[in-house]
């Protein structure tokens, strides 16, 4: 089972946010090591694990970790994986950090009026994506 929170991501800026969420993907790799110690794992995996593992992993190799993860485990324990997040909480979520954190505002200049935000969330094969609308009046 593979278990994260999204709990208290709700950080200044993305860039925060997305270093939350990479420390919490890491120790999740982490309380999963005995899969990396087992000696199972095709050489590809094992060296993706350990880049995650040690916290060397590019930005866009933490936004399939989860993936990853869930295929190790598999490998291992010849069972599928549950991944415990709520995919429609988690794109509400995802639309209100977008919205409280004004995010959007770094896109919004005398061009942009109206920006559209997405919350997606996803596991495997499911996905799960919502659509906000942010419109910002012009100052004249």
């Amino acid at each position: 089972m593979i278990s994260i929170s999204l709990k208290g991501l709700k950080q200044i800026t993305y860039e925060k946010a997305f270093f939350v969420f990479k420390e919490r993907i890491i120790s999740e790799f982490e309380r999963h090591q005995y899969v990396y110690d087992s000696g199972v794992l095709p050489v590809n995996k094992h060296k993706r694990f350990e880049k995650i593992l040690i916290g060397n992993a590019k930005d866009d190799e933490y936004l399939t970790a989860l993936q990853l993860l869930s295929e190790c485990l598999e490998d291992f324990h010849n069972k599928k994986v549950i991944l415990l997040i709520e995919l429609n909480v988690r794109c509400d979520a995802a639309l209100e950090q977008i919205r409280t954190k004004k995010y959007a505002e770094q896109l919004t200049d005398d061009c942009y009026q109206k920006v559209m935000s997405y919350g997606i969330a996803f596991y495997g094969k499911t996905c799960r994506v919502k659509m906000g609308e942010i419109v910002y009046q012009n100052e004249e």
